[in-house]
């Protein structure tokens, strides 16, 4: 913040943001003397909470009311003034062992992340699957479905499968697209669709066709700078009351329920990592101004991996959403290291495995 507030005014901005947050309930500056141990008198803790006001860090919803937070207030008490405790660790430990449990798919972890992450805080959750910069062919396949018509399988290196049916104006047998289907896996494992089309010359004319068609999947998801996204929690934004009777909360179950929240999101989310606060009006969407949220990134720095995030109301209990949205991105991140490692990891495995 440019504004560095005096010690005092600090000290009932905290109280007073602490206080709305537990009891969504205005604050007044009697309160405030009566029930802190302050060393200070009613009348002097009023003339600071008026100095907050003057200043845009707090508001009266009416008259003869307390205080409340304006977007101004939480953002300073986010940087300057927030107590950030850990998960407790028995908490830790028994959401680790539901991680460890076995037999379960890696899309189902990641769809357990966002649950888990919306039990916790109370709030609606977001997890997307992990995706590398830049995706890389792990292995393709193509089977014959009848004489000119084939299906193209594809695995990427997130461990993810795409599939196309393709026509070739030839006959083809699949003992041919096997071939061709393995000189691509020979040439080009690991490798991005720009190096592999750099290599177009070295194939035959169906080698060539096959390269075309895993080329064409690879684009189909190329645009996107994260992958799909699961969610959890929506009945915890009608939970607090401020989303329950606001007018515009039809606008913003319409973003969540349309499954464009993220799209609205993600491009507010910086690149550095860390955990990132966006504030009430700091949001693009009109639906979203009444609402904060709560975003990081996990994974591999420069790597594979993704983004996970809290949405609520800006009366949000911002301590304990960071410290569990911290925490869920350290083990997906641990995750995403094991179940993928790097693109080299992956790639070696894959040689071993294979």
């Amino acid at each position: 913040m440019d504004t560095v507030l005096h010690e005092r005014k600090q000290l009932i901005l905290k109280i007073l943001v602490n206080e709305y947050i537990s009891k969504a309930m205005p604050v007044s500056s009697e309160a405030i003397a009566k029930n802190y141990s302050l060393g200070l008198s009613p009348a002097t803790v009023r003339n600071e909470m008026a100095r907050l006001e003057e200043s845009g860090y707090v508001v009266k919803p009416h008259t003869s009311a307390g205080s409340i937070p304006t977007d101004k207030g939480y953002r300073y008490y986010v940087e300057s003034l927030l107590d950030i405790k850990e998960v407790p660790q028995e908490e830790q430990s028994r959401i680790r062992r539901t991680f460890h449990e076995e037999n379960r798919e890696v899309d189902e972890l990641f769809h357990l992340a966002a649950t888990l992450l919306a039990g916790l805080s109370q709030y609606f959750a977001l997890v997307t699957l992990p995706k590398a910069p830049k995706t890389r062919l792990k292995h393709v396949e193509v089977v014959l479905i009848k004489e000119n018509v084939a299906m193209t399988i594809l695995v990427l290196d997130q461990a993810r499968l795409r599939q196309q049916l393709t026509t070739f104006d030839y006959p083809v047998t699949q003992k041919e697209l096997s071939l061709a289907a393995d000189r691509l896996n020979e040439m080009c494992e690991g490798l991005t669709a720009a190096e592999m089309l750099r290599k177009k010359s070295e194939f035959s004319r169906l080698e060539e066709q096959v390269l075309e068609m895993v080329l064409s999947l690879m684009d189909a998801g190329a645009g996107l700078e994260f992958s799909e996204a699961y969610v959890d929690g929506m009945r915890h934004i009608l939970d607090h009351p401020e989303l329950a009777r606001n007018e515009k909360t039809k606008g913003l179950l319409e973003l969540v329920e349309g499954k464009t929240l993220e799209k609205r999101i993600l491009p507010r989310l910086s690149t550095k990592r860390g955990i990132q606060v966006i504030i009430g009006e700091e949001n693009p969407e009109e639906a979203m101004k009444h609402c904060s949220i709560i975003i990081s990134r996990y994974g591999v720095p420069g790597d594979i991996g993704g983004i996970i995030g809290l949405l609520g109301p800006t009366r949000m209990n911002y301590s304990w959403a960071i410290s569990v949205t911290r925490f869920l991105t350290s083990i997906l991140s641990e995750f995403t290291i094991e179940i993928y490692g790097s693109h080299n990891l992956v790639r070696t495995k894959y040689r071993i495995n294979n």
